[in-house]
């Protein structure tokens, strides 16, 4: 019985540190995640503070609400996809660098050993990104639908 003891507790303690850096991930991810929503809604705030006058020159000219939302959040779709993008470049190019470490560390080039992202996982960030930058761009857009035309035509 002491025997089976002797060889659980280095797994016991791999698996700790496993669950202790999946938790610190996942901290990561988070604050991430609402940096990202903050920093997007501050882009399009300003995107829409600078475009006053071009949604008064809309609203006056007969454009509904929903057609200014559709601008915005087509922006703010394309402003998803470039996220995802870039993130995809950065991941790629990180994946290269650790797979090459690895190989040279470990001299053994397995395919086991290799970190790659998968296409479920990049279409799962694709996902990920445009919805952040979605819901992001709520609270700019109710602004922009709520623009005065004729107070800012006057300014």
């Amino acid at each position: 019985m002491l025997v089976v003891y002797y060889y659980l507790v280095p797994f016991a303690n791999f698996m700790g540190a496993i669950s202790m850096l999946n938790s610190i991930i996942l901290a990561i991810v988070s604050v991430s995640l609402i940096l990202s929503i903050v920093m997007v809604t501050i882009l399009l705030h300003l995107n829409v503070m600078e475009r006053r006058k071009e949604i008064g020159i809309l609203k006056s000219m007969g454009s509904r609400k929903n057609d200014i939302k559709a601008i915005f959040y087509a922006e703010s779709f394309f402003l998803g996809v470039a996220i995802w993008l870039s993130s995809i470049l950065t991941v790629s190019i990180l994946n290269i660098i650790i797979n090459t470490y690895i190989s040279k560390a470990v001299q053994w080039n397995s395919q086991q050993l290799r970190l790659s992202i998968g296409f479920e996982n990049a279409f799962l960030l694709l996902a990920i990104s445009i919805a952040t930058s979605i819901i992001a761009s709520i609270y700019p857009i109710n602004r922009a639908v709520s623009i005065d035309p004729v107070k800012v035509l006057n300014e």
